[in-house]
């Protein structure tokens, strides 16, 4: 049985942010009220892609197929790994002109559909280290009002944790505090995941399949090469990229870069004189390109794709991206992601469910109760 290092600061969120709807120019005129909102709905229909997802009674390709020809839509296929659930697109060439309220309506009428719903725009922001920072700060002042003998104790503890300094010889593992706190960054040395002695035991994450759902992963890079694992990686963001399975990001935007950045945390290898070290440094590594998009946007069922890919394989997804973090925007899953995350816990991994979707947590108590489970 497979022992489990679980790892990452990352918060795992799923949020609905509401679309933006597109600006009506409402006349005086009450009878041409209707003709002006029909007008620029159509003009919306013309100039973006209308999607609708679908759960039909049967999880069958070629109903999806029919239904959505019926309708004037494309069959995408199916959402992720979702049982009778499809995506439709809208097909401009099918002839078929209506305004958007009644499409979904149409499928919703059909006998073999249960439920349809249209997919709007989730504006999605990734997770940043600016709060790390300030936390920072609010933990340097606070140490400065330390009394004397917790000082000593530090003194104490930082010594005989500084034996672990070396723990791996990369160049840059001294300054990965998280890992083994020493006091290295004038902070206390019991503040770290106290994730060495585990290491001491001999799991370091072999075994485990980690998939990153993010805006890529770039994993020709020399720290991520060893371990990365083309199972667990996928590109939903197909428009553009390197292929329908590669889940490398858009290299010439410096903000793409996100995903690859969690990777390293999650899975960079260890001892190989290049940088630091994952935090699970055998773990096998994959990235689910899904953020990499022109507008930073994403859809319920682009999200339920992620999260239900190749579920009897991946053991864990990790989500470091949200809504704005300005404390005023808050949500849900939609209801793609909810079915997705509640099939995984039941379904996942083969049958041993519980695929873990991470959050914040204490690793030790985590790793402790893995330990009991396997």
């Amino acid at each position: 049985m497979s022992s489990y290092l679980c790892f990452c600061f990352f918060l795992t969120s799923f949020f609905l942010v509401p679309s933006v709807q597109p600006e009506i120019n409402v006349i005086q005129d009450n009878n041409n009220v209707k003709d002006e909102v029909y007008n620029a709905q159509r003009k919306v229909s013309k100039e973006s892609v209308y999607i609708v997802a679908v759960q039909l009674d049967k999880d069958d390709q070629e109903l999806a197929d029919e239904i959505a020809h019926l309708q004037g839509f494309k069959n995408r296929g199916k959402i992720g790994s979702l049982d009778g659930f499809f995506e439709f697109e809208h097909d401009p060439e099918s002839g078929i002109r209506e305004r958007r309220s009644l499409r979904v309506k149409r499928f919703t009428e059909h006998p073999r559909v249960i439920w349809a719903e249209e997919q709007v725009e989730f504006e999605r922001f990734k997770r940043g280290y600016e709060k790390d920072a300030q936390q920072y700060l609010i933990c340097e002042n606070h140490l400065k009002r330390e009394e004397h003998s917790q000082k000593h104790k530090d003194k104490l503890l930082a010594i005989e944790k500084r034996k672990y300094s070396h723990f791996f010889h990369d160049p840059k593992f001294y300054k990965q505090w998280y890992i083994c706190n020493y006091g290295q960054l004038h902070t206390r040395p019991e503040k770290d995941i106290n994730v060495i002695d585990v290491y001491k035991r001999g799991i370091t994450g072999k075994g485990v399949k980690v998939s990153i759902l993010d805006d890529g992963l770039d994993w020709k890079h020399p720290d991520l090469g060893k371990n990365y694992d083309p199972l667990a990686s996928t590109n939903l963001n197909k428009d553009i990229g390197f292929g329908k399975h590669d889940p490398r990001p858009n290299d010439s935007d410096d903000y793409n870069a996100h995903g690859t950045k969690c990777g390293g945390e999650v899975a960079a290898e260890a001892n190989n004189s290049i940088c630091g070290a994952g935090i699970a440094p055998n773990a096998k590594l994959g990235g689910v390109r899904m953020l990499d998009t022109e507008n930073g946007k994403s859809t319920d069922s682009l999200e339920a794709r992620a999260l239900s890919f190749n579920r009897d394989y991946i053991d864990i997804y990790s989500n470091c991206w949200g809504p704005k973090d300005d404390g005023k925007t808050f949500g849900g899953p939609g209801t793609l992601g909810k079915r997705a995350l509640m099939e995984g816990t039941k379904y996942g991994r083969g049958g041993k469910k519980n695929p873990l979707y991470l959050q914040s947590f204490d690793l030790k108590s985590f790793v402790l109760t893995q330990l009991k489970k396997f």
